[in-house]
């Protein structure tokens, strides 16, 4: 199996799409995944207490100056008070809160509240009835916390010192009501300067050429967990004992609503936060795995629970994040509830649909790239599982119910929907033709709201699927945008992006638009060879550049040179140097990367190969795992035949053909272009092709394949 492209064509990313974290989408992804946390009331949450006009917020010192820590709690606060029963809330709302009261040196109590409203806390249904004094209450909430007026998750700013309490010392405030809140605020707030760090340090290891085979840099080292604490080591410790506490509870929680409708909210927020340490703190204690692993097996085991497409996206995106490695049925359980809820119970707005379903298929996508990796040290047994069929349906079907909620979503959230759906499917190699269409339909809706990673990113996913009605038009429209992006001024954070653009030219390589072969001269030239951005430039965008320069080179196209008119001589053999090492990586990697059977399968070929007469191939002169010359691609087999003519034979899996239609991916052609352009005799065999031949008629087999392809 060759892949000759596919180092190059995956991206550098710490998230679903690429280096850079998509801020417009992600903020959009907190607000919809924290409306469905749990509760389903209006209003803020907060326990009756006395009233004390007098009462201050609580600072993040105590009156001994300690940060943190609390002082003990006085005997006549430590019991929770009760509402007083002649006073019920409307039907349909539900009451509760956690405060931290102290005594202040006044005598006054001051208090430390989270308060969520009831769009943002998941199944239920606000009161339509209020009473005065309620109103009254919500009004000061509002007043206090602005946040509350349009319907958004407010948090006062208490510190990690001030949580570890309420988890450790204020038991009973830890209920199936306040849980998801805690999860929400530990998830989108505690964690998120330690993910935005980790992402930087992933930057900079691609600056340096570390990658996967999927243009992704490698997972963290001890090391480098420790230079990523450096300097914040104290609130990483603070983290980790609340993350201890967090985990008892969870644990207390699912115990006690073992059979409550709750039960799936809980371990749904335990999936999600725990996967979200994991991922920014570099490891979580054994337990905290267990505790992870355990409660992915459990929420498989009770789809049925599952009620809203909120749970399945916390859950997967938990399962990503953490790493964990699921078994295919299992995520075929998960998204199997998705379609059905999606297509016979769906709540929530469309756009809130739409992006669940957008956050659940990057999560699949995410756990495809980790069961790859994982794939090279079990000698490829993991990957050819993932080419299940009802797996590959119900992306398939998910795809389609995105693109019937793209005209009801507003552009910004839908074109970044719309791209990640794309992505997850390429990646799988799922051809989603709705989706497609309905982007075609509505190009000059979405594509004016792209900004350069998601314009690079719906290249990229075009590339990957290979030929599509669709593909010209949409490819066509992409160049324009990328045109206008590059021309405007920018911002040097804008500038830093552009070298997402690099993924159009690739695309342009990749589906052989040989129209725009002038086009990618002139767009190399003007936006990174006489710029400044050439230094900015990693690893992958090199490697990128250089097979653009190959295509156009063997394809005659523009002055017939390739890059070597746009770029200087010292930068094109820097790219074909990044290149060259993707490759030899990849050499190292090999045949693991490809998947069991197809790993298996050239083994076979290649003593089939060897065990030829001198008639059809001369002996000795079988080699596997070869680089061709120009670097421009890694072969399976090389040999030479009894002519004297080199024969390139390539054993290709699933992976590199589509879905449903078994059309070659943009990747598998592009190999193809590029070992004909070289003189060689292309021979392809199939790993179904091969299974069907017997052991006795299988070299028989082969000596006709030779025959055949030397016509």
């Amino acid at each position: 199996m060759s892949v000759s492209a596919t180092a190059s064509h995956r991206q550098a990313a710490g998230s679903p799409e690429g280096s850079q974290p998509d801020e417009a989408a992600a903020g959009s992804s907190s607000q919809a995944s924290s409306r469905e946390c749990g509760l389903g009331t209006e209003g803020s949450f907060r326990l009756p207490r006395k009233s004390n006009a007098n009462a201050q917020p609580l600072s993040d010192a105590g009156p001994d100056g300690s940060k943190g820590q609390l002082p003990p709690i006085p005997p006549q606060q430590q019991q929770v008070p009760q509402p007083p029963r002649t006073k019920r809330a409307p039907r349909g709302r539900v009451r509760s809160a956690h405060q931290l009261h102290k005594p202040d040196e006044a005598g006054s109590s001051s208090q430390v509240s989270s308060t969520v409203s009831s769009s943002e806390c998941g199944p239920g249904t606000a009161g339509s009835s209020r009473s005065s004094s309620s109103a009254s209450s919500s009004s000061s909430s509002s007043s206090r916390h602005p946040g509350l007026a349009s319907g958004r998750w407010v948090s006062t700013e208490a510190t990690l010192g001030q949580l570890l309490v309420l988890f450790e010392r204020r038991e009973v405030f830890i209920n199936r009501h306040t849980f998801p809140m805690a999860s929400s605020r530990l998830q989108t707030d505690i964690l998120r300067k330690l993910r935005l760090q980790s992402l930087l340090q992933q930057q900079q290891k691609q600056q340096a050429g570390v990658y996967e085979d999927d243009g992704q840099p490698e997972e963290a080292t001890p090391a480098a967990d420790q230079q990523l604490q450096h300097g914040n080591a104290e609130e990483v410790q603070l983290l980790r004992q609340l993350l201890e506490a967090y985990q008892q509870q969870g644990v207390r929680l699912l115990e006690k609503h073992s059979k409550d409708d709750q039960w799936c909210w809980i371990l749904c927020n335990i999936i999600w936060l725990l996967g979200a340490a994991r991922d920014a703190l570099g490891s979580i204690t054994p337990r905290q795995v267990q505790l992870l692993s355990g409660s992915t097996q459990q929420l498989a085991a009770r789809p049925g629970a599952i009620t809203c497409l909120s749970q399945v996206q916390r859950a997967l995106q938990g399962m990503a994040d953490g790493r964990v490695e699921v078994p295919t049925w299992r995520l075929v359980v998960l998204l199997q509830q998705a379609e059905y809820i999606t297509r016979e119970r769906p709540s929530g707005s469309a756009q809130q649909q739409l992006q669940h379903i957008s956050y659940s298929m990057a999560a699949v996508r995410q756990l495809w790239l980790t069961a790859r990796k994982a794939d090279a040290d079990v000698g490829g047994e993991v990957v050819g599982h993932w080419r299940d069929e009802q797996l590959l349906q119900l992306l398939e079907l998910l795809a389609d119910q995105a693109a019937d909620r793209l005209l009801l979503t507003v552009p910004a959230v839908a074109a970044a929907c719309v791209v990640k759906c794309l992505l997850a499917c390429a990646q799988l190699g799922v051809l989603p033709r709705g989706l497609l269409d309905r982007l075609a339909e509505q190009q000059q809706r979405l594509l004016p709201v792209m900004d350069e990673q998601q314009v690079g990113n719906a290249a990229h996913a075009l590339a990957m699927l290979g030929t599509t009605q669709q593909g010209p038009q949409l490819l066509e429209a992409l160049w324009l945008k990328a045109v206008q992006l590059q021309q405007q001024p920018q911002t040097l954070q804008q500038q830093q992006r552009q070298r997402h653009l690099l993924k159009v030219l690739w695309a342009t390589a990749l589906l052989d638009e040989r129209l725009h072969g002038r086009q990618v001269q002139e767009f190399v030239k003007n936006a990174f060879a006489a710029g400044p951005l050439w230094d900015t430039l990693e690893g992958y965008d090199l490697g990128v550049m250089y097979q653009v320069h190959l295509w156009l080179r063997d394809q005659k196209l523009g002055d017939g040179q390739g890059l070597a008119g746009s770029l200087k001589e010292q930068q094109l053999e820097q790219c074909r140097q990044r290149w060259k090492q993707q490759l030899q990586r990849l050499q190292q990697l090999q045949p693991a990367v490809s998947g069991s059977r197809g790993s298996w399968t050239q083994r076979q070929v290649a003593a089939a190969v060897r065990r030829l007469p001198s008639t059809v191939v001369e002996p000795g002169t079988v080699l596997e795992e070869e680089i061709v010359e120009d670097d421009a691609c890694l072969t399976d087999i090389v040999c030479t035949s009894a002519c004297g003519r080199q024969l390139v034979i390539e054993v290709d899996g699933p992976q590199h053909y589509r879905y449903r239609d078994q059309a070659p991916t943009g990747s598998t052609m592009y190999r193809n272009r590029a070992l004909k352009a070289r003189g060689y005799v292309l021979v392809v065999i199939r790993v179904s092709d091969w299974d069907k031949c017997s052991q006795e008629l299988r070299e028989q087999q082969l000596t006709d394949w030779i025959q055949q392809a030397l016509q």
